[in-house]
């Protein structure tokens, strides 16, 4: 039987371990939240390596390849990979609407969301509601 891929546009995932924590990957048409929760990690979009510890936030575009390393013994990330369409057609909401134009002014390189940035507490909020309700 051949495996199809959901087409459900919204997914989300816990991984806590040491060395590599995702393996080299690209979403069509998703965009990809990855939130530390514990030890910390490096990022790597192509070239660009970032660093993050836990409470950072980081975004990442659609197309785009990337991998995630623990840089301590042990890491741990929740992620959250939703369609774009999930934003345009939630227009209308005002948290939405951040978002969107956050995706538009990033859509080639990726973004940390540090506390402090003006879209943080709710970023925050959502993510965990969100996991909340997921598992």
């Amino acid at each position: 039987m051949k495996k199809t891929e959901s087409k459900f546009p919204f997914s989300m995932y816990a991984i806590s371990a040491g060395g590599r924590l995702v393996n080299a990957r690209t979403h069509k048409s998703s965009m990809e939240i990855v939130e530390v929760i514990n030890g910390a990690v490096a990022i790597q979009v192509g070239t660009e390596i970032l660093e993050a510890a836990p409470g950072d936030f980081i975004y990442i575009p659609p197309t785009m390849v990337y991998r995630v390393d623990a840089l301590t013994e042990k890491a741990s990330i929740r992620g959250m990979i939703f369609d774009t369409s999930i934003l345009e057609a939630n227009m209308e909401n005002f948290d939405a609407e951040v978002f969107y134009m956050f995706y538009l002014q990033s859509k080639n390189k990726i973004a940390p969301f540090k506390s402090g940035h003006p879209v943080y507490a709710t970023l925050s909020r959502y993510m965990q509601e969100s996991y909340d309700e997921y598992v």
